[in-house]
């Protein structure tokens, strides 16, 4: 059997057993805080490297557009399940009548809005409006999710004046 001294622990052989312990967790904790400061400042650095906007949107594959604009229309689809599945339970008694007639309300207006803005759109009109949009330099810090809001109100015959407002909305407040 091995003793502390032969193990290169001066601190357990020497009866510091306590203090050695603390000493290592308190060094332990040290290095630990330092790899999640190292690791923190390297997320922040690569941060827009994330960021979804006209320059990831330019970088991407024409098959990674594709593949982008078939999840953003899965992602829609998934949102309407959702919410109906949390208007079904939410029925009275568990709520009440009131709130159950303005969810169905906002469901309906939802429904009525991506009707309009979805249902004669195609995933190659949306990428070549993109594609447009993004072309102009003012439109590149944009939001992809945002710049396919304004994309898809063009396409579905939306006031030019809205849908420039929707781009100039998005310019101001995607630019951080």
């Amino acid at each position: 059997m091995n003793t502390y001294a032969e193990l290169g622990d001066r601190d357990l052989a020497a009866g510091n057993g306590l203090n050695a312990r603390r000493g290592r967790a308190h060094l332990t904790m040290v290095y630990m805080a330092a790899l999640l400061l190292l690791f923190l400042i390297h997320c922040n650095c690569r941060a827009d490297e994330s960021r979804r906007d006209g320059y990831w949107w330019a970088a991407q594959s024409e098959v990674n557009q594709v593949g982008y604009i078939t999840g953003f229309f899965d992602g829609l689809i998934l949102e309407q399940r959702i919410f109906d599945a949390t208007l079904y339970n939410a029925t009275p008694p568990k709520a009440s009548q009131q709130l159950v007639d303005f969810a169905t309300n906002v469901e309906f207006e939802a429904n009525t809005q991506m009707d309009r803005l979805f249902t004669r759109v195609t995933v190659p009109q949306i990428r070549d409006g993109l594609k447009k949009f993004y072309s102009d330099p003012r439109n590149r810090r944009v939001l992809l999710f945002n710049a396919t809001f304004v994309v898809v109100n063009a396409i579905a015959g939306s006031p030019r004046e809205h849908v420039e407002g929707l781009a100039e909305t998005y310019r101001v407040s995607d630019i951080k």
